[in-house]
């Protein structure tokens, strides 16, 4: 089931959309009314027409994600609105994000309070909303907190309006709509548990002898093997300036468009 992009909603940000790709995980806050659960249909929509994914499953009503989802789910961009009352605790990255790049999903936790940390490395908030001088867009900063370094950057989404007509603004989501259900079924199915096999070496099974000739328990070795080499801190710091300089020229040319998108907006309205 594909659901395209709603005509005339555009992005611009192709660095913020390629982390988005790779990083598969989303945490979309902001302050009520914000336009979280807006962004996450728009983001939604733009994987699956991007190619990123086959189908949407939200736990709202929305006319772009699938009414009746079934397992397994795979290649599915995944809504849970109000994630703070889903995906605080630790065993929710195991009910929502276990086994993401092999599956091919994608999470996208719309939230006005945290979520667990696991899920809040890679994140977003609204940062202008060019309503309120007329302009139909949004202004949006990712943010991305990692142990090595922290980064931030923009984007912009053009009139992100047009998806409020594909779900319902005030529905109340008290539960997640089975998706964590859906997504345990999916694993079930696809990585069923191997079954024991006897093998023809394996000794056969003693009865327990008595207690004053039940051999004493040997210590474990006190050399450990060694665990394996850690990279340099040399490469560490290599990989991190590479990824800032790709972060730096990303952000200018999203503000390039960014500008571009203005002027031609500005030389419409004097039309």
């Amino acid at each position: 089931m594909m659901n395209p992009l709603p005509k005339k909603i555009v992005i611009l940000g192709a660095e913020f959309t390629a982390m988005l790709s790779n990083f598969r995980v989303l945490w979309l806050a902001g302050r009520f009314g914000g336009g979280k659960t807006a962004l996450a249909t728009i983001l939604a929509a733009w994987l699956c027409w991007a190619g990123y994914a086959d189908n949407i499953v939200a736990n709202y009503p929305c006319d772009l994600a699938d009414s009746s989802p079934r397992p397994p789910l795979r290649r599915t961009a995944i809504i849970v609105d109000e994630a703070w009352e889903f995906a605080r605790d630790s065993h929710a990255v195991e009910r929502y994000a276990a086994f993401l790049r092999k599956l091919g999903n994608y999470v996208l936790l719309p939230s006005v309070f945290p979520v667990h940390h696991r899920f809040s490395f890679f994140w977003i908030e609204r940062f202008f909303s060019g309503y309120v001088v007329g302009l139909p867009l949004w202004v949006w900063r990712w943010n991305l907190t990692r142990q090595a370094y922290r980064d931030k950057g923009y984007f912009v989404v053009l009139n992100p309006h047009i998806v409020f007509s594909h779900f319902d603004t005030y529905a109340l989501t008290r539960e997640d709509g089975g998706i964590a259900s859906l997504l345990e079924q999916t694993v079930d199915l696809l990585a069923p548990e191997p079954k024991k096999t006897k093998r023809h070496d394996e000794p056969k099974r003693q009865l327990p002898l008595p207690i004053d000739e039940t051999p004493s328990l040997a210590l474990p070795s006190a050399h450990p093997s060694a665990p394996p080499p850690a990279p340099s801190a040399s490469e560490d710091l290599r990989a991190a300036a590479d990824e800032i300089a790709d972060a730096i020229g990303a952000f200018q040319q999203v503000a390039t468009e960014f500008a571009d998108t203005i002027d031609r907006l500005r030389h419409l309205r004097r039309r």
